[in-house]
């Protein structure tokens, strides 16, 4: 994926084969992977006690009522209940989180309260997920594939992204059985030509 100017995270997994390893953005943000299987596609995630966590600042300079655009390619596999795909969190204390719930598939999204994005995951298919996070409007918008599938009156959560950044896991006990082939912050709103741009320009990888 061509680098955004603006990006504060950007850790292409299909290039990271090593348990630690500094993100691919201009702050250089050290990540470290727990027992995530490297494959030619990102990193598999078992479920039980995988994880890609970076606990310095992500957004240094970028204010809760600021706006931003998180992205990731994803596969979630054909286990049950709850599974966090992506948040910047420390414990009980959630900046902000998305995860998948239950045998839906559904994917939720939760700051100060859950918002359902009424979009069910594709079990066992690569899927892009975007979303924009509004905190000027109280907003978020969600986009699967390219396209947008929901728009929330929902505010940013508290904090400037100080609190541990993770994938795969919330911090708080509840970790995912999902593949992640790169996650990616930029620190201004994507356009939807933007996203849909990426999405077909980085697709070929997850076929």
């Amino acid at each position: 994926m061509k680098q955004i100017v603006e990006m504060v995270l950007h850790s292409p997994l299909y290039e990271e084969d090593g348990d630690s390893f500094i993100s691919r953005d201009a702050y250089g943000h050290l990540c470290t992977v727990t027992n995530a299987l490297w494959t030619p596609q990102g990193r598999a995630f078992n479920g039980v006690d995988s994880k890609l966590q970076a606990t310095s600042a992500l957004f240094s300079g970028v204010q809760n009522s600021s706006v931003k655009t998180i992205g990731f390619w994803c596969l979630n596999s054909t286990n049950t209940g709850y599974g966090n795909c992506i948040c910047v969190r420390t414990g009980s204390n959630t900046n902000w989180q998305f995860y998948r719930d239950t045998s839906s598939f559904r994917l939720k999204y939760i700051s100060s309260s859950v918002a359902d994005t009424g979009y069910d995951f594709v079990r066992d298919r690569w899927e892009f997920i975007v979303a924009i996070i509004n905190g000027l409007a109280n907003q978020v918008q969600v986009f699967a594939n390219g396209l947008l599938v929901a728009t929330m009156a929902r505010n940013f959560g508290a904090g400037n992204g100080g609190s541990v950044f993770s994938l795969g896991f919330d911090n708080n006990g509840v970790y995912t059985k999902s593949n992640f082939g790169e996650v990616w912050i930029c620190n201004r709103r994507l356009t939807p030509q933007e996203i849909n741009n990426i999405y077909l320009t980085t697709k070929w990888r997850y076929q």
